[in-house]
């Protein structure tokens, strides 16, 4: 692109270009990269298309382009993804947030309405979009989120503060149930909550680019059939609810029955549950201890 160009020039050609790359919204994709250089909403863009812009603007708005064109996530790019109604900062430290996730937080508020200071752990929590929208959305909660990734750990930090919940929230390294243990939180949590990595090992690479050359393939790599996660925390899980506490797990398409089996293998007294999410997917396995 040269570099003196109309709002509305550059806005064409980015679209033509992501299109030509294979990115599927790419006139919504190019009016991001737009308000985000810009600083500017949708509706300033369509009254400015005339506008020419400054020769450092056309060059930022270059580099993001060539960002997107490479394939790397548009969150990455802009730096921060919505979720639950929340803005959570986002980087290649861990997943993007994803719609389906929100029913997690749906199911998790379902449980624990009436509760009073509820104790809530979110396994795996990469940028904790899970448990600080918990946090976030009540106030008395006390929140434990782990992680294997450091710096995913870091990065759940970081929207912790900027969400204002940091004074609420457990920070804690480890593998699967190892940090729950260390804090004696046996028969002590409401709700334990997760979505593990569920993404069959042989089918990372086939994602959509975005997901198998971007985001971190410890947070998408469940094992051969996907179901690693579910085989190590499954059958200990519940020993951390107290009792009419419950875990719920998210879960990849055709999973939800298999992950239900294992449930109701390890523990033959719990209320087994699956949830669908919006497109009618079972998303949401959840386990109910008994009482």
């Amino acid at each position: 692109m040269r570099s003196r160009r109309t709002v509305g020039e550059w806005w064409q050609e980015a679209q033509r270009r992501l299109e030509q790359a294979g990115v599927a919204d790419a006139q919504a994709e190019a009016s991001w990269l737009l308000r985000l250089v810009l600083r500017v909403d949708a509706g300033w863009l369509h009254v400015h298309r005339d506008q020419v812009m400054e020769a450092g603007q056309s060059e930022a708005l270059a580099s993001a382009l060539e960002r997107r064109l490479r394939r790397e996530p548009l969150a990455y790019i802009v730096g921060f993804e919505e979720f639950y109604g929340l803005r959570f900062r986002s980087d290649p430290r861990a997943l993007i947030p994803r719609p389906e996730t929100e029913l997690l937080v749906d199911v998790a508020l379902e449980l624990l309405r009436g509760q009073a200071g509820p104790v809530v752990a979110d396994i795996g929590t990469g940028c904790g979009a899970i448990g600080l929208s918990l946090a976030r959305t009540i106030p008395t909660a006390r929140v434990v989120c782990t992680e294997i990734s450091a710096p995913a750990l870091e990065l759940a930090r970081q929207n912790a503060v900027e969400l204002g919940v940091a004074d609420r929230v457990d920070f804690r390294w480890g593998p699967d149930l190892d940090p729950l243990r260390e804090l004696a939180l046996e028969s002590g949590l409401h709700v334990l909550l997760s979505n593990p990595p569920y993404v069959r090992s042989a089918e990372v690479d086939s994602l959509e680019p975005e997901i198998a050359h971007h985001e971190p393939r410890v947070a998408l790599d469940g094992g051969p059939d996907g179901l690693d996660f579910y085989r190590r925390v499954v059958p200990r899980c519940l020993q951390f609810a107290r009792p009419g506490g419950a875990a719920a797990f998210e879960v990849g398409a055709g999973q939800a029955e298999a992950v239900a089996e294992l449930w109701r293998r390890s523990d033959p007294t719990a209320d087994i549950r699956i949830r669908r999410d919006l497109a009618g997917v079972p998303r949401v396995v959840l386990a109910v201890k008994s009482s």
